[in-house]
């Protein structure tokens, strides 16, 4: 942190103002809170905010004034009148609100079906491999008793597996949400629940 004395010019170094004669700067990443409290309390009145900055102080000043988180909705309103926006734009926000989180509610559960399904489908792929494991282990089985080497499983025994090692890479895959197999498999889904 540096430090230096700053000290004014002009009309208002002749002594009368003598507490605000000279003062420190001190210049850092981020300003002390003394800092912050003096230059708060010398603060022009005619500043101006960009729109952003505006919003940031009232939103920060009215989580201060609140204390406990909580407003009711008549003291909404009342606020709102005191900074001159109207009843009927207050009402517009509270649907606008409310179908943001309709919609967050919305994309939750679709998020959580999503991860359902994935997880059905690598359940039902794997499941499918394990049929595939064991039949040819009997199949091969089988081939050797009868002839005492492997000829004719092999090709059940590889096609099958191939098809088997298709399903898993398709399985292992994130389909999107929009596809027609995830609609289904909601369809399925919810006739299931619901009877």
């Amino acid at each position: 942190m540096r430090e230096r004395e700053i000290l004014p010019q002009g009309p208002e170094s002749n002594g009368l103002d003598a507490p605000y004669r000279s003062w420190r700067l001190y210049t850092q990443p981020q300003p002390t809170a003394a800092f912050l409290t003096y230059n708060r309390q010398r603060m022009p009145e005619s500043r101006f905010y960009d729109e952003h900055e505006a919003e940031q102080i009232l939103q920060i000043a009215a989580r201060d004034s609140m204390g406990s988180g909580a407003m009711t909705r008549e003291r909404l309103v009342a606020t709102a009148a005191e900074l001159g926006i109207p009843e009927d734009a207050i009402v517009r926000a509270e649907q606008q609100l409310a179908a943001q989180r309709e919609e967050e509610a919305r994309k939750k559960e679709e998020a959580a079906e999503f991860k359902q399904y994935k997880a059905d489908r690598r359940r039902r792929a794997f499941s499918s491999l394990g049929g595939w494991v064991s039949t040819s282990i009997l199949l091969v089985g089988l081939d050797l008793l009868t002839s005492g080497k492997i000829t004719w499983s092999i090709w059940p025994v590889g096609i099958w597996g191939l098809i088997e090692l298709g399903n898993v890479v398709k399985s292992l895959t994130t389909p999107s949400t929009d596809g027609e197999r995830f609609e289904r498999w909601r369809q399925r889904r919810r006739r299931r629940l619901e009877g």
